[in-house]
């Protein structure tokens, strides 16, 4: 992920962006379909950091977009890792179908044994170069970025690597399984 401000790239210091308060790009290239998840707090990231492996389960139903460059605030979200809490997380997301499916993809995938319903802003564009994603962001949960009230964001980002189903083709979008790598970093705007 790299991030674009006034037309330069912003050179990111040990995982934190330093930001005037002005709208800002985040530029994104690697696996499809990039989403966001934004706190104020270190909450998401330490709770994927102490729970989650490089890549995770998680749900199309879980992108969000409410306006096109608003980066809205991630309030809630659930991490599932063991057989019980991914079942679970399976049932909801389109029942005992998914269940055994999410089972056989955890032994197909021992290293992918975590789940995750974390809501996710998908306001991203494509490129025109065809390498990458673009979300253009002017307000920060409603509110443009130049009265933002925060001074951090932590940021979870995460793209899709695969879509399994049985609604991959079907109507019901929203249901599909995805094979996600995340990565995460801080953004500070100055005072």
């Amino acid at each position: 992920m790299s991030i674009i401000q006034d037309g330069k790239d912003v050179a990111d210091a040990d995982g934190v962006f330093r930001l005037a308060r002005r709208p800002f790009t985040v530029r994104y290239r690697g696996a499809e379909h990039p989403g966001l998840a934004v706190s104020p707090t270190t909450e998401l990231i330490d709770a994927l950091h102490r729970r989650a492996r490089r890549e995770l389960w998680g749900s199309a139903g879980d992108f969000i977009a409410l306006s096109p460059n608003d980066l809205p605030l991630t309030k809630e979200f659930e991490i599932f890792v063991d057989d019980k809490s991914r079942s679970e997380f399976a049932e909801v997301l389109g029942g005992e179908e998914y269940v055994e499916l999410l089972r056989h993809l955890v032994v197909d995938y021992p290293r992918l044994d975590t789940a995750a319903h974390i809501p996710k802003a998908s306001g991203f564009e494509p490129l025109e170069s065809g390498d990458g994603y673009a979300l253009e962001v002017r307000t920060i949960d409603h509110e443009p970025v130049g009265q933002t009230r925060f001074s951090r964001l932590y940021v979870a980002y995460f793209g899709t690597m695969d879509r399994l189903g049985p609604a991959r083709e079907s109507e019901y979008r929203h249901r599909i399984l995805l094979r996600m790598n995340w990565g995460a970093c801080v953004v500070a705007f100055e005072e």
